[in-house]
């Protein structure tokens, strides 16, 4: 793990001790890790074949993690769907949204 991800991370840490609350961390291409109060879960991006820009992957990582944990989703389940969503969200240019989807 880099250090700035090491460092977003004890970030996540820190702000969960403070709020308790679960954290969610995206470490770009190397996935996103959750937080609980009881575990640390890695999950693994996916892959993209061809990065054209990043506008936009955030909001659609943080809205669709967002509705799957609304719907009962757990946390793993929830942020696959949300990098399946960015992951998504980088193949083209700007905010436009998928129309496979």
């Amino acid at each position: 793990m880099s250090e700035r991800h090491t460092l977003k991370l004890t970030q996540a840490n820190h702000a969960k001790a403070l709020q308790g609350v679960n954290a969610a961390v995206t470490k770009g291409k190397a996935g996103s890790v959750v937080v609980t109060a009881d575990d640390l879960v890695e999950v693994p991006a996916h892959q993209v074949p061809k990065l054209v820009d990043t506008t936009g992957a955030g909001d659609a990582f943080c809205g669709v993690l967002a509705a799957a944990l609304a719907l009962g989703h757990d946390e793993s389940h929830a942020m696959d769907a949300a990098l399946a969503a960015g992951a998504s969200a980088v193949r083209r240019v700007g905010d436009q949204a998928d129309p496979e989807l």
